[in-house]
């Protein structure tokens, strides 16, 4: 079973001397997303703590709300922007997404060169999670991430940036590059177990693209002994079956939810 091997591959958490650990709930803003479910498990933590991209799955963002009004301190980040739906990766981005009907490479040329058209969609992005989330304040940590997985040049990505300092702190902006390095200054977001990161650098760990059923965990906490918070991922919370391997279904048109034992699971990972 599963479960039973995230029991013995967890190492033990000690308190105040370790990362934030939280599910990484890429699809909370659909609306089949299981939210009572999957808010029940985070009962277990002393800060409440997880992760979700904006956008592509809706603009509603109900468990979201219902995760703010939670009594106690919350972390929470959040994707301004869907990296990962390029025609370049097999999938599209939809009618919801910053990169509507874009490719990696017009998306990419057209940021470097500023078009206003694509960089009023992002400003549209951080202007709906901003009104979503409201201002950071005492109990409650934003983190604001350019870009999920994002595969564009760091040229574009400076853009983004400048677009988001107009209107988040730079000690809140989160760099999630796919393969390039992070920019400087940034909180740095790397995904899967095998991360690395520079000595002292401040880092966010998700293991998005391996479940939290098969990444090494050891690994995965030992390399992150510096970062801020590890977020754990499974299909489920991004509203497709386990191991799903068929057609690319738009996220705004997902009806899987997560599996209870998907859910049981990140519970396991995130108890201290």
């Amino acid at each position: 079973m599963r479960l039973s091997l995230i029991l013995s591959l967890l190492i033990p958490s000690i308190a105040f001397a370790v990362p934030l650990r939280g599910p990484s709930y890429i699809g909370m803003c659909n609306p089949r997303f299981p939210c009572k479910e999957a808010l029940e498990i985070l009962d277990v933590q002393e800060v409440k703590t997880v992760g979700y991209l904006a956008d592509s799955f809706g603009h509603q963002c109900q468990c979201v709300k219902e995760f703010l009004a939670l009594e106690g301190p919350k972390y929470i980040r959040v994707h301004l922007a869907n990296g990962t739906c390029f025609p370049e990766r097999g999938r599209r981005c939809g009618k919801y997404d910053v990169f509507y009907r874009e490719t990696k490479r017009s998306a990419q040329r057209k940021l470097e060169r500023r078009n206003p058209g694509l960089l009023k969609r992002y400003r549209a992005s951080i202007l709906r999670t901003k009104a979503l989330l409201g201002e950071e304040k005492e109990g409650l940590t934003i983190r604001y991430a350019l870009c999920l997985e994002c595969s564009i040049s760091d040229r574009a990505r400076k853009v983004l940036l400048r677009e988001a300092l107009r209107h988040f702190p730079r000690d809140s902006i989160v760099d999630s590059p796919l393969n390039h390095r992070c920019l400087s200054g940034l909180i740095c977001e790397k995904h899967g177990d095998s991360m690395r990161y520079a000595k002292g650098q401040r880092c966010i760990s998700d293991t998005d693209g391996i479940t939290l059923f098969d990444a090494d965990l050891k690994r995965l906490n030992r390399n992150s002994k510096q970062c801020e918070a590890i977020f754990y991922w499974t299909y489920g919370f991004n509203l497709l079956p386990y191991e799903y391997t068929g057609n690319f279904i738009y996220p705004y048109k997902r009806t899987e939810e997560a599996q209870e034992w998907e859910l049981l699971g990140a519970k396991e990972c995130i108890e201290r």
